[in-house]
């Protein structure tokens, strides 16, 4: 999964170089920002998604085999088995992203893109990979087959990251005339993005 990300995002930052080269006419900050951009897209992408085979089914499965009970047999709490589940299904996913970071950090040496705006991207990301996990986790608490956690799982995030906001603009297009062109700060939040 590391291995996997870093040749993502290296092969990406390096068409984007390759393609520069070609047009002739960007400058290099230019350049730096838009493979900053770029990259930090992607990496979002993963960030959303990078639980549904990790952590969505992790305790329904556990549910559905009959061990979680012997689990509590012993002196674990149930904070205890989460967080260890958490910690133990999430590394691959927490590597894969970390990985991806001295790439994103290229743009700092083309120009476009100041040292905070990258730490601050970097704090996003690790934060909405933990958003990711710990929103699937919570939806394998509650089930027990393995597609419906999933399905839940993709459902909550996708609603909690664009479908809050979505309806934040609805709100203000149809509340609130004329529109401010912002939906209200409120619905904006809960979305990690």
């Amino acid at each position: 999964t590391r291995l996997g990300a870093a040749f993502v995002a290296m092969g990406t930052a390096a068409f984007m170089l390759t393609i520069s080269n070609l047009q002739r006419y960007q400058s290099p900050s230019d350049l730096g920002r838009s493979i900053f951009m770029t990259l930090s897209g992607f990496a979002f992408l993963y960030c959303l998604m990078a639980g549904a085979r990790n952590t969505a089914d992790c305790l329904s499965e556990e549910k559905r085999e009959g061990t979680l009970g012997l689990l509590f047999l012993t002196d674990l709490k149930g904070y205890d088995v989460v967080l260890g589940k958490l910690a133990a299904t999430s590394l691959n996913s927490c590597y894969g992203l970390l990985a991806t970071f001295p790439v994103l950090a290229i743009p700092l040496l083309l120009g476009g893109v100041a040292v905070a705006q990258f730490w601050r991207m970097v704090l996003v990301l690790a934060n909405t990979l933990f958003f990711s996990l710990a929103a699937r986790m919570w939806i394998s608490s509650m089930g027990r087959h393995e597609r419906k956690t999933v399905a839940g799982a993709i459902i909550l995030i996708l609603f909690i990251t664009g479908g809050i906001p979505l309806c934040g603009v609805m709100f203000e297009y149809y509340l609130l005339k004329p529109p401010h062109g912002a939906p209200p700060v409120f619905t904006l939040l809960p979305s990690p993005g």
